[in-house]
Parts: structure tokens; sequence; C-alpha cells
């Protein structure tokens, strides 16, 4: 397991991609409504690569079905090295998610209170859906009700989450994961086969995620989480040399695999490719996780780059819909600018939500990280009292 520290690369890849697809809605007009006035044949050089990129990192959803197919192959990772009990996985999960949520929320309400009054003119009289949806959370979702809600993971069909921090759904089905994770490392065969059989009932009926949780997690989301578990009992009960012989798992052939599924993934902005391309997502995760874990990473900008966001990727996750929204009302408070055409000013945007993660990462997540350390060392003093205190009786 020596390559599982580079896992941070996916995350930090599948990170950023979601903080592209989410920069689009304030500082892009969009796809379609680019190519009502415009042509792909009249755009010049650098116009057409940036339409290319945008509409090429518009399926953000997909890069959260990589971060459920990660997350199933890390917990395991860690739940077996560091023997947990259910109580004491239960702990370091809740310290873990549950410390830079809480923060994240508090902030996204007051960066939405702030917002809106230096903003409030393009947003009273909404140009696209973006404003419609900041002035519906503004005037209906401040409030002590939606925040309660917010705690729990739950939102309402009209109202987004307490802030319109609306990153948030995908947390539920995290914790829905942890939850039963003992459960389903136990018995991880038959509930990865159940999953999957379970798993095309998305495909003939979907209703509105929103207010269907459960139908979701056990017919799409516990598919992908049980299939990172599944990989990682595989790859550890596996020998890698022997792994590394079959012909599926060489390098080529996940290059391969990998391409090809991000391409389907890619498809994903046309609707009727959405459900095929989160399949493909998964494809892309646990192929990514197997070529890292079996043949390492190359030290370069790039990689070490990734590793970067990745380490900060969940504070990353958390604040970016905040600070786009407020570096669009303060530019529309200072330009008068509430659309913007060009498909490269959403990338700028994008990486400037990077310092402010880190930042945040610096005051809420390292502190998280900090007391699940204490407790594993409390665990850890706590069993050997234990051992040595059943010697002595014995």
């Amino acid at each position: 397991m020596g390559n599982i520290r580079y896992l941070h690369i996916i995350r930090g890849f599948a990170a950023f991609f979601v903080v592209l697809a989410h920069a689009k809605w304030p500082f892009w007009i969009g796809g379609s409504a680019f190519f009502k006035d415009t042509r792909f044949s009249e755009l010049s050089l650098a116009d057409g690569l940036g339409v290319a990129l945008a509409l090429a990192s518009s399926n953000g959803t997909s890069m959260v079905i990589v971060f459920f197919v990660l997350s199933g192959f890390i917990i395991s990772y860690s739940y077996k090295k560091n023997e947990w009990t259910y109580r004491e996985f239960l702990v370091n999960r809740a310290i873990r998610i549950y410390i830079p949520y809480l923060a994240a929320a508090l902030l996204a309400g007051f960066v939405l209170w702030v917002a809106y009054r230096i903003a409030a003119p393009v947003f009273v009289s909404p140009v696209k859906d973006y404003h419609e949806r900041i002035f519906i959370a503004y005037s209906e979702g401040l409030t002590i009700q939606n925040f309660l809600k917010t705690l729990v993971f739950s939102k309402t069909e009209r109202i987004n989450y307490f802030g319109f921090n609306y990153v948030f759904w995908s947390l539920l089905y995290e914790v829905l994961f942890y939850l039963f994770f003992p459960f389903i490392f136990k018995y991880c065969k038959y509930i990865f086969l159940a999953a999957g059989l379970f798993y095309p009932l998305h495909f003939l009926y979907n209703p509105l995620p929103e207010i269907n949780y459960w139908y979701f997690y056990f017919t799409e989301y516990l598919f992908y989480f049980t299939a990172g578990v599944f990989l990682f009992q595989y790859y550890s009960t596996q020998a890698v040399e022997l792994i590394k012989a079959s012909y599926v798992f060489r390098k080529p052939v996940l290059f391969f695999l990998l391409l090809i599924s991000f391409l389907v993934v890619i498809l994903g902005i046309i609707n009727r490719f959405k459900d095929l391309s989160f399949f493909a997502a998964a494809i892309f995760g646990a192929t990514w996780i197997l070529r890292i874990m079996l043949y390492g990473i190359r030290d370069t900008i790039v990689s070490r780059a990734l590793l970067f966001l990745g380490t900060i990727s969940y504070s990353l996750y958390l604040i970016h819909i905040p600070i786009l929204l407020m570096a669009y009302s303060l530019l529309f408070y200072i330009f008068q600018w509430h659309t913007y055409s060009s498909p490269w000013i959403h990338f700028l945007l994008a990486g400037a939500t990077i310092p402010f993660a880190y930042f945040f990462y610096l005051l809420f997540e390292r502190f998280s990280i900090t007391l699940i350390d204490r407790h594993k060392k409390a665990v850890h003093k706590k069993a050997v009292t234990s051992h040595f205190t059943s010697i002595k009786t014995s």
C-alpha cells in the first residue's frame, strides 16, 4: 500500500474539475446560450479552445462519483489499518467531516447575506437562472429552520442548503455510507452484488433526488461506494506482481480504459448520456486507483500540484460555491457586470478559489485532522493499557 498517498492526486483532479464546472454558473453564459449568437467556426483559436475546455469540464457531478469510489477504497484501507470499533470509526468520521462542514455552512450563510446586499439589483431582477436561485436562497433560505435542516444534510425541493451551498448534497450519501460501513466491509461481495442488481432501477425511474434520498442511495450511490470497497479488498488480497501479470491490468490497457471512460464522462454534457457518464466515472475512478496503486506516479510539477489540491480537496469542495458567489457580487458592484461571454473568465475565477480553500483548510480542516490524531493516540493508549491489565490479571 506504499502508493496510497498518491491517490490524493485523484482527489485533487476531481475537486478542481467540480470547481470548474460550478464556476460556469456565474461566470459564463453557457454553451447553448453562447452558440445562439456565435458559430464555432467564427471563433478565434483562443476562444475556440476555451469553449472546448469549458464544455469538456461541464459534467462536475461525474467527479463526485469518482469521490464516492475513492472514498470506498480509502475508508476501507483506514478501517483495516486502524482496526476501529464501530464507535471509534463513527467518532473518527464525525470529527473529519463535521467540523469543516459546520464552518462551511456558517460561512456560506454569511457570504450569501453579504453578496446579496452588494449586488441585490441583479438578483431581484434575474437575468438568468443563477440569479433567481440566489434570490430564493436569500429571501427564503436564510432561516434557522433551513440551517437546522442543513446540519442533518437535508433540504427542501425549492430552497437549497443554507447559504446556497448546493454541493452539500453529496455529504448525505457519504454519511449514510459511514453508518453502514462495517457491515458493508464485512459482507462486501454480497452487498456489491445486490447494489449491482438494484443499480439499473435508477435508469428506469428517476425521481427528484432532493426528496428521494434513500431511493438514490440504494439504487445508485451505494453501488459506487461498494465498488471502491470491493476494489480495495481485491487489491489487498492479491499479490501485486500477479495482478500486474494479468493482461487486463497492464499499463497500456489501464491507460486506454482511463481515456475511454473519461471521454464518456465528457459526453455527460448531453442530457441523454448523463447516467451513462456516471457509470463511466466509476470506471474512470477505479481504473485510476488501480493504475496508481500498481505503478505509482512520476514526480512532476503537475503531480505535485494535484497532490496539493488533493490535500485541501475537502475544503475546496466545501467553500468554492460561496467564494465564487462573493467574487461575482463584487464584480457586479464594481463594474456592473452580470453576464460573461468569454469562455476563459471562469477558469481564472476557479483558480482564485484555491488560496481561500487553503486558508480554510488551515483554520478548520487541519484542526479536525489534529483531533483525529489525538483520538487515534487515545484509542491506542487505551488498547495498550487494556492489554497489559489483562496480562497482569491472568
